[in-house]
């Protein structure tokens, strides 16, 4: 189970990101603002604590 949520977490991660790439010539409209660096912090903050839940699964199901 804890490995499905943090793939979930990951993958909401990823596709947040995804979306706040560049298009088209236009950048994000929180790029440049005072949210921006918080948006990183979310951004690893989420890759990590789905990553963290994955190896934490694997970890308690394959070390036993």
């Amino acid at each position: 189970m804890g490995a499905a949520i943090g793939a979930g977490i990951v993958g909401l991660t990823a596709v947040l990101f995804w979306r706040t790439l560049p298009r088209n010539g236009k950048t994000h409209f929180l790029v440049g603002t005072q949210w921006e660096p918080y948006f990183a912090i979310l951004f690893v903050g989420g890759a990590a604590l789905g990553l963290g839940m994955m190896t934490v699964w694997i970890a308690e199901t394959y070390l036993k």
